[in-house]
């Protein structure tokens, strides 16, 4: 299959296209599947004008950028969340019970330096940060909305592409059909990438078993944190700052606060809309380049019914 075929079959799977934009990303597919001589870096330079719709390519040779600093930063009243997802420096092992401490460990330790800050110059106005955050684990969403929500809540609707579902005997199925190479040559495969679960409702519950295996009420700052400031923090005033690489984790995190009527949002640029955790479909160009395309594989839903992906905050 040719490179533009195989991309057009990509970018006709997609599930959520704007409104506005719709009848132009139709015809950007049908100009990519005709266009048989189109070349690599002209679909790319098309592609890019649809980055708020998940609909781009990224050139899979290229690294992520690491951090140069702490994940969570406390800058005055400021709280800045650079990342979801906090690799600690300097360390080999980089286990997922690691890297969500090491998250917990900068926030908590940021939002008293914030508060505190409150406090002595008798502020009752939060910016909370996420310029540039990509996103990252669901986890550390989790942690930095525990200190401001009450009891139990829903905050999103979600459902899953059956290839990725969290169901075991379907994830074990698409698993094997890929290692073993067959997944290209499976309608079985081909089917679970396109069905979808059923759409479920996500809740936060402030008195949920998750808070005891994050391990954040024994967590010493964290008490130093309540007992200085434990019914403030609960009622503060929080602004958001957002800009186009806000995505993921972040903007669905963004969302929930603004959603609950927990926050405003102080910038005007809209967030990338790209929340569906997305799978990546590995394309060759003919100089032997690699690019990837990425495909969400969950769809999610504001509460208040509207879709983040393609859409954004």
């Amino acid at each position: 299959m040719s490179l533009n075929k195989q991309i057009a079959n990509l970018l006709s799977r997609y599930y959520a296209y704007p409104e506005d934009r719709k009848r132009e990303t139709l015809d950007l597919i049908s100009q990519i599947r005709n266009k048989g001589n189109l070349k690599i870096e002209e679909v790319e330079n098309e592609l890019a004008q649809f980055n708020n719709k998940h609909l781009y390519l990224v050139n899979s040779n290229e690294e992520s950028p690491s951090l140069n600093h702490p994940c969570v930063q406390a800058v005055l009243n400021r709280l800045v969340i650079h990342s979801f997802w906090c690799v600690p420096k300097n360390k080999e092992q980089k286990g997922r019970s690691e890297i969500r401490e090491n998250f917990k460990y900068h926030f908590i330790t940021s939002l008293l330096r914030v508060m505190s800050y409150l406090d002595q110059h008798n502020m009752k106005e939060m910016i909370i940060d996420l310029k540039g955050n990509g996103g990252g684990g669901d986890d550390e969403m989790m942690i930095a909305l525990y200190p401001f929500l009450k009891g139990r809540v829903a905050i999103y609707d979600y459902q899953f592409k059956w290839a990725s579902t969290p169901h075991y005997p379907i994830k074990a199925i698409s698993k094997f059909l890929t290692q073993s190479g067959l997944s290209e040559f499976s309608f079985f495969h081909s089917l679970l990438n396109q069905s979808w679960d059923q759409r479920r409702t996500f809740y936060f519950d402030e008195n949920d078993e998750m808070w005891n295996k994050f391990k954040i009420t024994d967590d010493l700052q964290w008490k130093k944190l309540q007992e200085r400031f434990g019914k403030k923090i609960k009622e503060i005033e929080i602004k958001l700052e957002v800009d186009s690489s806000t995505g993921s984790a972040s903007e669905l995190y963004a969302s929930i606060l603004v959603d609950l009527k927990r926050a405003e949002v102080l910038s005007f640029k809209r967030t990338k809309g790209s929340v569906g955790a997305p799978s990546f479909h590995t394309i060759r160009s003919r100089e032997g380049k690699n690019y990837q395309l990425a495909i969400p594989s969950v769809r999610v839903w504001r509460i208040r019914g509207d879709t983040l992906e393609g859409r954004g905050l």
